[in-house]
């Protein structure tokens, strides 16, 4: 954009949607990891792979996010003719985009850990485990590709900052839009791996379709990242940048609580059934203050003789019948 057009536009801001994306999506991508580990304690499940990978993804993803708020303080999200300090700010711009792809490749790495945690130790076929593995070396070639490109496609690397150097650079418009296709590429894949362990599994088939709305989620939102990053502009990337960067964050948040969702059914179970305990007693106390002891006594004897009768005791069968299956092995 010209610098005509920047000064007739001088208002225009889209630090809003950053802020919105950042406050809401990065304290989401916490409480999930957070959750998760309670989960785990409470199922006195130890701490594997695919857990502390999620970590490494929450720490580059904080880290990243971080930056952007370093970065709207400086100017992203208003036209580049109102930075102060355009040197400082292309430095973070460099720092913010080489934090995408190990956080990427964590987060996909621990949701491929995941599936093998959750179906090849329930005797599923040896093919399974080698699409796995051969899905996590695909991640891993083109995340460390895209690494070094982010920060080496011009040379010398100084250009990208400081607009005085003279050298040369690929084109990297056509490097992000490669990268970001298979960057949706490999989220297709990783939705539709454990698609035909997932519906042998015995879960209610709503339960299924949540799990896979979950990750579906995250394809939607790199497709849509993917639209913005190749409209960077040269001449004002402070405004062409910022959405780019407001996505990058929803994708990185959104891909850290997918892989923690199918963590969480021990904490769900738990939460209901205590639910489920004050309820039942408040219950009792109710009908003992209105009617005493007597249509207690009632309420007590027609459940222990009838287990199909509507009765407070009978809602806790459903919550402890699914909470018996095996931490490591079952689903939210």
């Amino acid at each position: 954009m010209s610098e005509q057009y920047q000064y007739d536009h001088i208002n225009e801001t889209r630090v809003p949607a950053l802020d919105i994306a950042t406050y809401i999506c990065l304290p989401a991508a916490f409480i999930a990891v957070i959750f998760r580990i309670l989960s785990r304690r409470i199922s006195e499940v130890p701490l594997k792979a695919d857990d502390w990978w999620i970590f490494v993804g929450l720490l580059f993803t904080t880290a990243s996010v971080g930056l952007d708020i370093v970065l709207t303080g400086l100017g992203l999200g208003r036209h580049a003719v109102l930075l102060e300090h355009p040197v400082f700010f292309a430095k973070l711009v460099l720092a913010k985009a080489s934090l995408y792809n190990p956080a990427i490749f964590a987060i996909k790495i621990s949701i491929l850990l995941l599936y093998r945690r959750i179906f090849v130790t329930n005797c599923i076929n040896r093919s399974f485990n080698i699409s796995l593995w051969c899905t996590g070396g695909f991640v891993y070639m083109y995340c460390f590709v895209q690494a070094i490109l982010t920060v080496f496609h011009c040379k010398p690397v100084n250009m990208l900052w400081d607009p005085t150097v003279k050298g040369t650079c690929i084109n990297y418009d056509d490097v992000l839009i490669t990268m970001a296709s298979l960057n949706i590429g490999t989220d297709v894949l990783i939705l539709c791996l454990p698609l035909p362990q997932l519906w042998r599994l015995q879960l209610p088939a709503s339960t299924k379709r949540h799990l896979v709305g979950i990750f579906l989620l995250v394809c939607i939102a790199s497709i849509i990242r993917a639209a913005y990053v190749g409209q960077i502009s040269l001449t004002d990337p402070s405004w062409s940048d910022a959405l780019g960067a407001m996505w990058t964050v929803v994708e990185l948040s959104l891909g850290v609580v997918s892989a923690c969702l199918p963590t969480l059914r021990p904490l769900v179970v738990r939460t209901f059934k205590s639910r489920t305990a004050t309820y039942g007693i408040s219950r009792e106390s109710r009908l003992e203050d209105q009617d005493g002891s007597r249509m207690l006594h009632r309420i007590d004897s027609a459940t222990k003789g009838s287990p199909q009768r509507n009765g407070f005791v009978n809602d806790f069968r459903p919550l402890d019948a699914y909470a018996s299956m095996p931490s490591d092995e079952g689903l939210f």
